[in-house]
Order: C-alpha cells, then structure tokens, then sequence
C-alpha cells in the first residue's frame, strides 16, 4: 500500500507549526518554568529570569528561522549533509538542553499549574515530581551525547544507517514517546502557559483567556501524539496495521479509565465505604491504592501485548487453566466486588448527591450493590471451573446460539455494566485523582466536570452496546436502524423523566399538597415515593420490551408483504412465458 504524498509547504506548515510552540515558545517558558522549580525565580530576581527567558526565546526564533530556510533549500537543492562533528554536536545539545531536559522540568510545573493542579496545597509535591523528571531527563541527555560522540568516532555514514523499521520495536515506542508525552503534549500546554507569563500578557486579569487557551494546545498536541503512536505501531515489522491500531486505541482507551484508574480507584472507595479509611489511616491507604493502580497499569500494557499479538497471529492463551483464573479473578475481585462499591460510592459524590447528610445512605446503598457484586463473582468462578472441567474432560463448552431476544440476559448484562463502566467510569476518575493528591478542595471545580464528562461518554459507550447487543440478537445489524434507535431514544427518554421521576415525584409532591407530608412523617413518605418511582421502573422496561416486540412483528409483516409482492410478480412472469409464443416460432412450423 503507497502512501499519500504530502505536499511540501503541507508538510512545512505541519512541522513547524509544531516547533513554533514546543522549541520557541517552550525555550522560553523552559527557563521560565524551570528557575521557579528549582527555586531561583522569586519576587526579588523576577527582574533577571523575565529578561533572561524573553532572550532565550528570541534565539530559538532565529534559530527556528534558520531551520525553515534549511528546510526550504533541500527541497530544492536535495538534502543537505551534516556529518557528525564537535560544532553540530554543541548545536544540537545545547538546544537540547534548553528543550529537553530544562523544558521537561517546566513541562510538569507549567502545565500542572495550567491543569489547576499545583496550588499552594500541592505546590512541593509537583516541585519533587518536576525535578525527578528533569533528573530522568538528564540521564537521558548524557546517554544522547554518548550515542552521538560513538557515530563522530566511528566510520559513520548515513547510507550505512539501519533502516527505521529495523529500529522500530516495542521497547523503542515506550522510550519515545514517554519522552514525547512530557514534552510535547504536557509542554505544548506549557510552552503557551509559561511564555505567556514571561511576555507579562498573563496575568491574574487574563489566567480566564490563558488557561483553556494553554489546554487547547495541550489537547491538540494529545491527540497529534495519539497520531503518531499508531504510525509508529503500523511501521513496525510483522505488527498490526492501521485498522487495528484504531480498534486498540479505543479498546484500552477505556481499559485505562476503568481498570488501572478504577483499579485504584476501587480500593481507595470501598476502604472509605466499609469505615476501614479515615483521616488516621490515610497514610496507608493511599499508597495501597496507588500500588494497585500501578499493579493493573502493568497489567494494563500486558494486555496491550497479547492484543497485538492475537492480531499478529500468534494465538490467544488457553482460556481455562487455574493460572489463568487466578489471573481473572484477582482481577475481577478488585475491578468489580470492590469497584462496585466504590463506583457508587465516589460517583454519588461527584454528583453531588453524597454529602455529609447522606453519607450514611450511601454507605448502605455502596454495601448493599458489593454483596450483590459478590455473589455475581462466585456464580462467575462457579462457571469458569465447569469450564476447566470440561475442558480437562474433553468436553464442549460452546453452547448454541440462543435465537430471538434474550431480554434477561441483556438486563444480567448491562446492569452490571451500568454500574462498572458508567459510574465506575466517573467514580475512577474522582477517586483515583484523589490517591495522586490531585483533587484537592481548591481543584474540585475542575476534577468534578471532568468525572461527569467522562462518566457521560462511557454512558454514551454503554448505550451504544445495547444497540450492538439487540442486533446481534435479532441476527444482524440492521436490525435497529439509526432512525429506529433514535425514535426509540426520543420516547423513552421522555418516559423516564414523565413516569419514572414523575411517579415518584408525584407521591413526594402531592403528599405535601395535602399537608400529608411533614418533617415527622418523611420517613413514610420518602420511602413510599422511591418504591413507586421503583414499579414505574420496572414498567418502563417492560414498555422498551414491548416496544422492540412490536419493531420485530412491524418487520416480519414487512417481508412478508415483500414475499408475497415478489411471489406475485414471479407468478405473472411465468403465465406470460407459458401462453406466449417464442420469437418465428409460429413461421417455423409447417402447414
């Protein structure tokens, strides 16, 4: 497969619209940045490093100049070439230094503060975190010079070069783009954030403008990243391509939010759920929680690994096996007894529901969905161990595929998956943001959106697999059209609010019309509302059944019209061909 050609001052407004941000600005904002780390920059020396990083910026500009004009002359003139020398090696590696291992440093810190994460709170955990990254970085450094100083001491020559598929592996992509990620996506945010700052336009009047102005660049810089990463994947030999690269991004783009993050997130909750967390025992919780979280990261990639290489053709595991449930289970026991619990319980405070008064509510509501959560575990290992049975046994665990809608199993499914993945997918976001000391009170504006807008999207997702669910049911996807599923989306959506909440709402509301209701009968009251709004629950489901029953009829009567129309038609075209006589047939025949 060729690829697109990219046109020339395509490709130049690409690169270097790139490089304006992460090399001129973030040369600045690196010395910016990085002298408030290290603590050089204070109120007293603001007067130097102002200076000292506005001058810093101008080079890169030149130097940012002379690269286009390199730019623009081997596109007419061929490429140009540098051999390994002590100049180029000064010309690189003080840019590098600048770029790279102060702009590193300042990556954390700039954009930390630009994510509303660093606050006078948090202000010498993210000041150790910038210094060991820049420390990272400046080993990495040395081992750049080392490299370079071995190809200007060998016979090097750039046709002797391996080429970059042979250098492109798995372990070479982490080295990469971890780096890339630092400086690129957190200091492209940073580069905007810091700069800005030194050129004295932000300010405390305009951090309104800034702020999503630096997270803008952050995000495209993000998803240019992304980008490259499955370039990258789809170059390396023997691995998968392009499509697949895609199917893996959007797989564990969502492992990531519900397995690590939640895997975190899961203990950190349900240890405050079940009165084990405190603020005495903070101290070992958090780290507990952030050894989990590390734990299924690890997994995490792993996983990663086995996709590629089932994509690759190297086979899937042997499912049972007691090594493998051990693997499932150890999993599954945190992920979804724990994480139940604990979605719950931090998604109820996301949305505000859970607060001091209703602390105790939620508590019992957390409890009582982890015992359930518990019991689903033993009845899944029940049924994975007739599997390793049957398996040893010889025997088939492929079942026949049921036919017709099988509306128990989708509710056994999705409402399990309303409670890992929806509001799992917000409590991981909350709950792991507070394990890393993120969210703080001074951050909760921002950490609470974001937990809703990511427990949106998975809402999204979830109701995107009952579609999926109901198609393949029925034996195709074309099963609920896109205007069929968006009417059904339009009726019930208005169902749910009118005669669920309203049924509730109406046995709340007109028991206090009639002055039923007071401080000393709420008790009846409120729970008396929630079993009506409960039955009004369970009718509503009962009306999508009848609904997609009805879709179902619509469609049978709708081929068999079609059948009969068709059935007709072909009866017509035999009579005609019976009774009508074949072209010179009647001038053939003799009197």
């Amino acid at each position: 497969m060729t690829k697109k050609k990219i046109d020339p001052i395509d490709r130049l407004y690409q690169i270097f619209s790139a490089r304006l941000v992460l090399e001129v600005f973030g040369g600045g904002g690196a010395i910016w940045g990085f002298s408030e780390v290290v603590t050089l920059r204070n109120p007293d020396t603001v007067w130097f490093w102002r200076p000292c990083a506005f001058i810093f910026g101008c080079i890169f500009c030149v130097r940012f100049i002379c690269q286009i004009v390199d730019f623009i002359t081997e596109l007419t003139k061929g490429p140009i070439d540098r051999p390994p020398s002590t100049k180029r090696l000064f010309q690189i590696f003080s840019a590098k230094l600048v770029l790279e291992v102060f702009g590193a440093g300042g990556a954390i810190w700039g954009s930390t503060e630009a994510l509303t994460l660093r606050v006078p709170e948090t202000q010498e955990f993210w000041r150790n975190k910038a210094i060991i990254v820049a420390i990272i970085f400046t080993i990495r450094f040395f081992m750049q010079i080392r490299d370079f100083r071995e190809e200007m001491n060998s016979s090097y020559s750039r046709l002797n070069r391996p080429s970059s598929n042979d250098e492109k592996n798995w372990t070479r992509l982490v080295q990469i783009f971890s780096a890339r990620f630092v400086l690129e996506v957190l200091g492209g945010a940073g580069a905007i954030w810091g700069f800005s700052e030194v050129l004295t336009i932000r300010n405390p009047e305009t951090v309104w403008f800034w702020r999503p102005c630096a997270l803008t660049i952050g995000s495209i810089f993000f998803y240019r990243w992304v980008l490259q990463i499955i370039d990258f994947v789809s170059e390396i030999k023997g691995t998968i391509g392009g499509k697949e690269s895609l199917r893996l991004l959007q797989v564990f783009g969502a492992r990531i939010v519900l397995e690590v993050f939640g895997g975190g997130g899961a203990i950190w909750g349900f240890s405050e759920v079940v009165t084990l967390r405190n603020p005495n025992t903070v101290w070992f919780w958090r780290p507990c929680a952030a050894t989990f979280g590390f734990i299924f990261f690890v997994r995490f990639c792993l996983q990663i690994k086995d996709f590629i290489d089932e994509y690759k053709g190297c086979g899937a595991r042997s499912r049972a096996s007691f090594s493998r449930m051990f693997q499932i289970f150890s999993a599954k026991l945190v992920l979804e007894v724990f994480g139940a619990g604990g979605a719950i319980w931090g998604f109820s405070e996301s949305l505000t529901l859970r607060n001091p008064q209703t602390q105790e509510f939620w508590r019992n509501k957390a409890i009582i969905v982890a015992v359930i959560f518990t019991f689903r575990y033993f009845l899944q290992m029940k049924d994975y161990t007739v599997e390793i049975y049957n398996e040893y046994m010889g025997i088939s665990n492929e079942k026949p595929k049921p036919t017709g809608m099988q509306w128990v199993r989708l509710l056994q499914i999705f409402s399990a998956r309303l409670v890992l993945e929806v509001f799992g997918g917000a409590g991981a976001i909350w709950g792991f943001s507070e394990v890393l000391t993120l969210r703080v009170p001074a951050t909760l504006y921002f950490w609470r959106p974001t937990a809703l807008i990511v427990g949106f999207i998975f809402f999204m997702r979830w109701m995107m697999q009952i579609k999926d669910f109901i198609n393949e049911c029925m034996g195709g996807s074309s099963y609920l059209k896109l205007s069929t599923w968006c009417r059904l989306f339009q009726i019930f959506t208005a169902k749910l609010v009118l005669e669920v909440f309203g049924g509730g709402g109406a046995i709340w509301g007109f028991s206090e019309v009639l002055t039923l209701r007071t401080p000393a009968t709420v008790w009846f009251w409120r729970p008396c509302a929630a079993t009506v709004g409960a039955i009004f629950f369970a009718r509503f489901i009962l009306q999508i059944k009848d609904y997609m029953e009805e879709i179902e009829k619509e469609k049978k009567m709708a081929l068999q019209k079609m059948h009969a129309k068709y059935t007709d038609i072909a009866a017509e075209v035999n009579l005609v061909s019976e009774t009508t006589p074949l072209y010179g047939s009647a001038n053939s025949a003799e009197p």
